[in-house]
């Protein structure tokens, strides 16, 4: 856990293609078990899921949680970044991605850095309203 964030790694092949085990030879269920607690133990209230490209985002953590857990603990609706960004600054030609620190470089552990520092300078600096718990 960074900052108070958590990565969700998609996987490199499909778990189907496995069986029902990982490459580490656990149960797909047990991840998304696990992951499941996790955000119910340190979320107050209905977790929300807030991404770069929360089209493609969502499609995997959707599929993913109810492949393992037999329901998504996000609910049924996410929330874009940019749109968010957008919103904020009241400009829908504006983007965010000047606010990330991290490269954004197409590797899951730094895009999603990079878009935490960009909502946590969001939060910080220009007054977004929202509790990240």
């Amino acid at each position: 856990m960074n900052g108070g964030f958590t990565l969700l790694r998609k996987p490199r092949q499909s778990i189907r293609s496995r069986g029902n085990r990982s490459p580490r030879g656990v149960r797909q269920g047990d991840h998304g078990l696990a992951r499941g607690r996790w955000l119910k133990e340190t979320s107050l209230g209905q977790p929300r899921f807030i991404s770069d490209n929360n089209g493609y985002d969502w499609q995997f953590i959707n599929w993913y949680f109810h492949n393992s857990l037999g329901r998504n603990p996000f609910g049924y609706s996410s929330t874009n970044l940019g749109s968010l960004y957008k919103g904020l600054v009241g400009d829908v030609a504006q983007n965010f991605k000047r606010l990330r620190k991290t490269a954004h470089t197409h590797h899951p552990v730094d895009d999603a850095r990079g878009n935490a520092e960009a909502l946590l300078h969001m939060r910080d600096v220009m007054g977004l309203k929202i509790d990240l718990r």
